[in-house]
Order: C-alpha cells, then structure tokens, then sequence
C-alpha cells in the first residue's frame, strides 16, 4: 500500500539509533546536554538526509530513518560513526550512538511503517553497544558486495531478541580506524535464561509492561502476581516483562511452567528440575532448591498457579530461605500470600462504537492491531481497509478485547471476511457465540485451542456454589450490584440442595469474592461510589449455556425481571421530580439489564407457557414506567420497538397499559409519526374514560391538541383539547400536571401574539414545575421564555434563559433537550451576524437530531443551516439544506418548516437572479402561511415580495408592501432581526432617493394602511 507521506515504499532499509549511556551524559554535563544532543541531532540529519534517507521518527536521543536501498543505509552509518568519533562534544566527552540496519517490505501508512519489519529493526539496534553498527541477516546479502571503503563484515552469529518468533543472524560493520571490540551482544542468549521465545509480538501492553516493571524492580516487591481470565494474556506479557528485566538478574531468570502439573505436591520437585538441582533425597527438596539459590539474584517465573494454589505456602518457605529470590507468577486466581502484590491484567483496548477515527487510527487500536497481525499470519494479504475496518473494529469490541478470543477469531478470516465473520459471532440474543472461536494452533496448550476450553479450565477449578452463583450472575447484562445480586440469586425457599442457588446473603458475598479473586468476576466503581459487579461477555456467554443446563434458569430469570420491574416501578414517580437527574442516570447504568428483562418477559408471553398473562402484564407495566427515560435520553426509536412487540401480545386495557399507550403516542411524536401517535392517543383515550383515569385522559387529551397544532388545524381545535386537559389536571389537584397544561395555552397565546398572556401563563407554569422540582419541565419552560423574548427582539435575554434550559438539560443528559437549546442559541448568532458560531451550533444540533430520529427538528436544523449559509454567501449549500428540510418537511407533514424553507430557497433564487422563481417560491410558503394563520409567516414573506419588487426598481410597490410588512410586525409585535433591519432600511433610502421625498411619503402612508389581504393581493399580482 503506497503511503501519502515523502518517505520510500516497496523494499526499504530501517536505519535506528541512539546514544549509549544517555543517562549518564545528563548527569555530567548538565544544562550542556541539551546542546549536546542538538549538535548530535543535526549531524546525523545532515548525513542522512545526504544519503537520501527519509526521518520516520525522532524521540529524546532517538532517530528512526529509512532508506531506498541497503547501500545507501549502510554508508549513512559509517560516515555517522565516523564523523562522531571527530566530532568536538561539549566537555570532551566520548559520544558512543549505536545503530542497528534491517530491511524488509513493511506496510505503509499516512504517518509511517507498520509491521514486524520495524520492530526487527528496532531490537537489532537495542542489543547492540555505543560505536557499533549492526545489520540484519537480509541487509547483509545486499551490501556484502558493495560496502565503503575500509568497512568489512563479521558475522555475530544467531541470536534471540524480545518479540521475535526466531533467533535473527546478526552481522557487525568493522570500520578502519574505529573500535570493533564490543561486549556480547544485549540479546536474550546473552544472561542465563530459559525463556520460551513467544509465539507473537506483545500488542499494546506497554502501559501495563512500564507498570508492572517498575513494581517487580521495587526492593520490597518479592512476589508479582499477574492475575486475569483466561485468555487475557497473562502469560504473554510476563514472558515479555521476564526478558526486559534479563539485565536486572545476575544469575538469570527461569520460567517454570505449570499448567501440566496435575498434583500441588509436584511444584518443589517441578521448580527444582527446572534449576537442575538435584534431589538426593538426604535434604527436603525446597531445602535442596534454597541451598542451590542462596543469595544469588534470580527471578522465578511460575506460570498457571491457579490450579496449585495449595503449593504456595511453599513459594513462602523458599523466599525466606534466599533474600535476594523474586517471583512472577501468572494465576487466574491470586494466592494470598506474605508478601505478595497483585497486577489485575485487563482486556486490550478495543475501538468505541460508533467511533469516528479515521482508518489510520482504527489500524492503530491495539485489539485491531491484534486481530490484523494475527489474520495476516493465515491469509498474508489481509489488510484493514475502509471496507471491512468497521466490521474488525466491532468483532473486537464484541469479543472485549479478550486477546485469546480475537486471535481465534483473526483465524477465521482464511473462511470468511469479516463481515460474514460477525454475523456468525453474533447469536440470536446478541451474543457471542463460543464455537466460532475454536480450533486454535495445535502447539497451543490444550486448554487455549478453543475460548471453550480455556473457559472450561476455570469452571471446573470452581467449588458447587461457585459455579451455581457464576450460573446465576450470568443473568445480569451490563454488570449488577451487589444487592441486585443478593435478591436474585438468593433462594427463596431456606434450603439448598445440589439443583437449588445459594441459600444465605452471606454465602452470595463470600462466593462473589471468591470469584473476583478467580478473574471471573471484575469490580468497578458504580453509581456515586457504589460497588459495582461485572464480567467479560465471553465469561458470560459461557456461564448462561452453564445455566441452560439448570433446572432453575427459569426461576433466576424471572427473579431477574422482577427485580429489575421493581426498579423501574421505583424511578417512575422519580422522573418527574427533583431526583430525576439520579434515576435518569441510574436507568442509564442498569439499560443493558432492563432490555435483558423486557426481551425475556416478551419471549415468555410469546411463548403461551403458563405465565405467558403475567410476563405480558409485567412487560407492559416496565415499558409504561420506562418512556420518560427512553424519550428524556434519546432512546425513542428503540422505545418505539418495544412498545411495538408488546401492543402485539395484550390489548392495553388497563391504567398500565394507557400509561405505555401515553408513552407510545410521546415517543412516535418524537419520530415524527403522526399518525401512529394519534392512534395511540385515542385508543389510549377510549381505555382511559372507561376507568376514569382522569389523569391519563389530562394528559392525551394535552396530547391530541399538539398533534391538531402540528397537523395545520385551527387554533379552536386545539384550545379546546388544552382547556379540557387543564380542567382535569385541576381536579386531580397535580401541581405538575397542571402546570405542564399550562404551557400549551401560553404556547397558543404567543401563536396569537399575545405576549403578555403567554409570558404569565409561561411564569405559572414554571414557577409550578419548580415546587414540585421537574429539572426537565423547568428548562422547557425557560426554553418557551426565551422563545417570546427573541418573538420580541430581546436576544440577549432569550439567550440567557437559553443558556440556563442547556444547562439543565445538560445535567439530565436530555439530548433532545440540549440539541434544542443549541438550535435556539444557533438562530440568535444568526440573528446578530455571528454566522460562524450559528453554524456550529446548527451542525450540533443537527447531528444529535438526527441520532435521536427527530425528524422534525432535524428540518428546522436544517433551515437555519440554510439560512446561516445564505448569510454567508454560500448559495450552493444553503440550496442543499434547504432542499433536505424541505424534503423532510413535506414527507412528516410538518408544514411550518415547509413554509419557511420555501422562503429560504425564494432568497437564494434572489441571490442567483431568478426572480420569477423566487416568486413562485413566496407565493407556495404564503399559501401555507395563510392556511396556517401565521401572522409573522405572511409578514416574512410580504418582505421577500417586497424585494422582489425593489430588484424589478417597482419602488412604489416595494415601499407599499414593506411599510404594509411593518405596519404587521407592529400589531404583532415581533421587530425584524436587526441584520435585516438594517438592509431593509437601506433599500428605503435608495426608494426615497428614486422617487423622491412626496412620492415616497405617498407610498409609505399608503403600505402602512393597507390590510394584509390587499397587500398579499398586490403582491401577487405584482402592481
């Protein structure tokens, strides 16, 4: 793949360097070393880049070059070694750089190379010393034959380094007139060792592998535990951390594995013949093993402990015999010893999605940079590309970046492409499904070649009640609390027996933490510091099919639904007062375990079982108390779909099912639909005067007068439906439902430009909504003010009321809520010429709509879009929003945004010339307006008429309509925005100068007296 940077592609040669003893160099000279290495910087970038090599990357005293061909590296080096060596360094000190040379044929990106090649590179350069120069056994063959002058080759012989699957020929430059006598090289043969050489590249663990490192190196540190799943890469990163440590252990380090060791007695004896120390049977073998140690500096590496726990009071017994032994030890269980520290090892970082990096960056993604290495390793041309970087990017995430799941399922790709690939990953109930990830590598140890026996290895070290309480927690999706594990899991009936779950509180707390201490369960801290329980979905997978095989799944499940049932029970109320903000966020946390339920509860009522009627009854109640959340934190499609499948399977009868009906009709509102919101609503209304449920017929009928508004009907219609409800709302004496009718009237007043009317009613009703503590209704309320006081040219006030509404519905996480404010803000910048700031507002706002799947207020987005673009002279793309929200408008019936965007696009035919178009654009919106009876919508496009008529030079006309315009906004009470202010009263000052001072007066007294009916007329007719 060809990059998009200048540096060579194809076959290149790496050329990496850095100076020896750097620390010690800073030491002694000081504020001067910043000199010295600037003087060392430019040196080598001076010869480099004459020997046309290319800079990939420069860090501290680091150079990462690469090179077109081999020769060309290789003469870079010399004359670099040669040049330092006469080189005149401050204080006189001897500046060693080592170097190191390999070539291959890396992948290429925009920033630089990726792939095995440049970690060869990179650790040829590390083993080797200050002033020697180092090839690879594929750059030699390519220079052997055309080296400089005075430089010859010897051959180092084959050595091991850290990452690489195989030992690597190394070969040294012998440069006349310099040193050529070096120590052994720093490669992993070079101290005592029995390391296995991994079988891949460690992948972004080098966080974890800094940390770790620095804790085994503290003196007080003489046992690191490595603890984690299976499958999480505890072994890999502490073969890795092993061999970067090599040059801290004099006497070597051992890696001793166990996982083949059956019986805890065997690991004195297992530990020994790994030292080869013999055991004559005259002395105890962990004696023998002491007395072998001594005092000499080794560091023990026990791998898989968990199944040998009872040998560590033995690991004790030998750290107090030699003081200077340390141990690493990987264990999916710690062993709670004297003396020992713990490292959780977590997943790999996987991609959050939906993500928006770029392609670059999601190669970059260590879960995807895995997933890549290892799919190139059964299919050599596999590549991440635009194509299938999404699907990867999700089967990473989907497996928790669980290193030994994503390497089975990399293997998969020499049967499918990745998309195919996640389709099988993903079962019916959106799981993983543990038998695609089978068939590892037949060298890997047993229980690593499928996730399943890797997951089995575990299981079966568990006590009866541990694996009965892992079964039951299997039924928590997005993890639990430990109460919520407590009513779930504990049995009901006071006894136990091999088929029933644990019986006592106390049992579920010591079994869990049994379960944390083995990986399978993880702790993280929840809502305001709550403890908070979870464990990787590959574990749970696993537990539920442990838990299918249970005569009791039936039972945890619906213990499961209830519990979460009651919660949602518990927040209703809640939500609509002044602890909304905690259970919206509470509902948040617990969402993946509420959708657990309702998917249960529907699948038993479709199942006719024997408590089909009771699941559907229980579905309905928790979808009922649930709306408010799914519409408050933009969930409303997916809330669309539950009510759906659950209207299918009860006929909604009930108090409960009027409230899910009430919900249904709010959250198709929200999408638009509204049709389906007025079907809702009247069934809803049927139900609810049959019971007399006043409060839910207050609250349709509220309902129904937005849904007549929105459908064009006149403002009788509506009035009427608002009155009715707030008549009710007074009867059942609820302050909030009281208040909430009362904004739809003051809405109504502002329509009928009552201001006054409609800033009182607005103040009760906020004023109502703060008594009762309603955070959502307190800012909607604001948001209405700040509505009449922009209606009013009050901008800066509108936008303070604004501003509190955001804030509000900020801490609420209200996406709808924040989306609005932004749009609201973004028509106030427009309004005051701040057209960048409107723009990025808009696009916010837009962006949030559209993730929410509100149309409607996607196409008034939209249109101010249009506009600001317009302002800006940027005809092209305002005619692109508008066409969008007109396209959206006229398909939602939403002819208020119609209307307008029909001006907008009569403005931009204006600025292209074309006014007959333009026109015909004004005399569409007018229509509407005047079906509509939006007074400030005849005014706007009376305005545009007016135009129309000044660009023709019809200056009487144009004078007359837009005094008549004027004369309009007067009675209403609604000014022109000052940007249009502004040009309007320009074009009277060209009218006045054209017509002169007596003709002009004629017109404008003439505009200002004409009705609106004889304006439109004129208009139209063009007089």
């Amino acid at each position: 793949e060809q990059p998009f940077t200048n540096l060579p592609y194809g076959t290149v040669t790496f050329l990496f360097t850095d100076i020896e003893g750097s620390t010690e160099l800073l030491k002694k000279l000081g504020d001067q070393y910043a000199d010295l290495l600037a003087q060392q910087r430019d040196l080598l970038r001076e010869i480099f880049d004459r020997w046309d090599g290319g800079e990939v990357d420069m860090q501290g005293d680091s150079f990462f070059y690469s090179f077109p061909r081999a020769t060309q590296a290789v003469s870079a080096a010399v004359e670099a070694q040669r040049e330092c060596c006469k080189h005149d360094w401050p204080e006189g000190v001897e500046l060693r750089v080592r170097m190191g040379l390999h070539t291959g044929e890396p992948l290429t990106w925009t920033e630089g190379y990726v792939g095995m090649d440049v970690h060869r590179a990179a650790r040829i350069a590390a083993v080797g010393h200050g002033g020697q120069v180092l090839l690879s056994g594929t750059t030699t063959p390519l220079v052997i034959d055309d080296l400089p002058d005075g430089v010859s080759v010897i051959d180092l012989g084959l050595h091991r380094m850290k990452d690489m699957r195989r030992p690597e020929r190394i070969h040294q430059l012998m440069i006349e007139g310099l040193s050529s006598d070096f120590p052994p090289l720093k490669s992993l043969d070079a101290r005592l060792n029995n390391l296995p050489t991994p079988p891949t590249i460690l992948i972004g663990r080098e966080a974890e592998l800094q940390s770790a490192q620095d804790l085994l190196c503290r003196p007080d540190v003489r046992v690191l535990t490595l603890s984690g799943p299976g499958g999480i890469g505890k072994t890999r990163l502490g073969l890795q951390l092993a061999s970067d440590l090599l040059d801290q252990f004099d006497d070597g380090i051992f890696f001793v594995p166990l996982a083949p060791v059956a019986d805890p007695m065997l690991v004195p004896s297992t530990i020994a013949q790994t030292l080869g120390v013999r055991n004559t049977g005259s002395q105890p073998v962990l004696e023998a093993v002491g007395n072998y140690l001594g005092s000499q500096q080794v560091l023990l590496f026990l791998d898989n402990f968990e199944h040998v726990q009872d040998a560590s009071h033995e690991l004790v017994r030998v750290l107090d015999i030699c003081p200077n032994l340390k141990m690493l030890i990987t264990s999916r269980e710690i062993l709670n010893i004297r003396g020992e520290h713990e490292f959780p090892v977590g997943p790999l970082p996987s991609p959050e999605l939906p993500s928006s990096v770029s392609l670059d960056q999601v190669r970059l993604i260590p879960a995807v940079e895995l997933f890549s290495q290892r799919a190139q390793a059964v299919k050599p041309n596999f590549i991440i590309d635009n194509q299938n970087a999404h699907a990867v990017a999700e089967i990473c995430t989907r497996l928790d970046g669980l290193p030994l799941a994503i390497e089975l399922a990399a293997a998969r790709v020499k049967m499918f492409a990745p998309d195919a690939l996640l389709g099988r990953l993903v079962d019916a109930e959106g799981g993983s499904t543990l038998a695609v990830l089978s068939r590892g590598p037949r060298d890997a140890p047993e229980r690593h070649r499928t996730l399943v026996a890797a997951m089995e290895w575990s299981y079966e070290l568990l006590n009866h009640d541990e694996k009965n309480l892992l079964q039951a927690l299997s039924v928590f999706s997005g993890g639990f609390t430990l109460s919520a594990a407590e009513k779930v899991c504990c049995s009901r009936g006071g006894t136990s027996s091999e088929n029933t779950i644990l019986t006592q509180r106390e049992a579920i707390l010591e079994n869990l933490a049994s379960l944390m201490d083995k990986s399978l369960i993880m702790q993280d801290e929840g809502y305001e510091g709550q403890a908070r329980f979870s464990m990787l979905g590959l574990i749970r997978d696993f537990s539920r099919e442990k838990l299918k095989e249970n005569e009791w799944e039936v039972e945890i499940r619906k213990r499961h639904a209830d519990y979460f049932l009651a919660v949602v029970e518990d927040a209703k109320p809640k939500l609509m007062g002044s602890e909304q903000e905690e259970w919206l966020e509470r509902l948040e946390i617990e969402h993946n375990n509420i959708r657990s339920s309702l998917r249960w509860l529907i699948d038993r009522a479709e199942d006719e079982s024997g408590d089909a009627e009771d699941a559907a009854s229980s579905a309905l109640r928790m979808s009922g108390d649930l709306w408010r959340f799914w519409d408050t934190h933009g969930h409303n499609r997916e809330g669309r779909e539950w009510f759906r499948e659950i209207f299918s399977l009860t006929d909604a009868s009930s108090i409960e099912g009027v409230d899910a009906l009430i919900g249904a009709a709010m959250l198709a509102r929200r999408l638009s639909l509204i049709d389906e919101a007025t079907q809702y609503y009247n069934q809803g209304l049927a139900s609810a005067r049959e019971l007399n449920y006043k409060a839910g017929i207050a609250e349709i009928l509220g309902g129904l007068g937005y849904l007549e508004e929105y459908k064009g009907a006149k403002g009788e219609t509506a009035d009427e439906l608002y009155r009715e409800s707030l008549e009710l709302w007074r009867e059942t004496g609820d302050k909030r439902g009281v208040a909430t009718a009362l904004g739809p009237l003051a809405q109504r007043a502002a329509s009928d430009y009552d201001f006054e009317k409609a800033t009182s009613l607005f103040e009760e009703s906020l004023s109502l909504f703060r008594e009762v503590g309603d955070k959502r209704e307190i800012a909607g309320a604001l948001w209405n003010l700040g509505q009449i006081s922009v209606s009013l040219g009050r901008y800066e006030k509108a936008a303070e009321m604004y501003r509190e509404s955001y804030a509000l519905y900020e801490e609420l996480n209200d996406l709808h809520g924040v989306a609005t404010q932004l749009r609201s803000l973004g028509e106030i910048a427009r309004m005051v010429g701040d057209l960048r700031r409107a723009h990025e507002q808009f696009i916010e706002a837009l962006d949030t709509f559209r993730s929410i799947g509100d149309t409607r207020c996607s196409s008034i987005a939209l249109s101010g879009l249009g506009e600001t673009a317009l302002d800006q002279e940027e005809a092209t793309a305002a005619i692109a929003f508008a066409l969008e929200a007109l396209s959206i408008s006229r398909e939602i019936g939403f002819q208020r945004t119609e209307a307008r965007v029909l001006r907008l696009l009569g403005r931009c035919d204006l600025a292209q010339g074309d006014l007959e178009s333009a026109r015909g654009r004004y005399h569409m919106s007018l229509k509407i307006e005047r079906g509509l009876d939006d007074l400030q919508g005849i005014a706007e496009c009376l305005e545009g008429f007016a135009f129309i008529a000044f660009i023709r030079t019809e200056y009487v006309v144009a004078v007359q309509i837009i005094h008549a315009s004027e004369a309009l906004r007067d009675r209403l009470r609604t000014p022109l925005p000052s940007r249009e202010t502004l040009e309007f009263e320009s074009w009277k000052i060209e009218a006045r100068a054209e017509l002169g001072e007596k003709e002009y007066e004629t017109a404008r007294s003439t505009g200002t007296e004409l009705t609106v009916k004889q304006a439109n007329s004129m208009a139209l007719a063009g007089e």
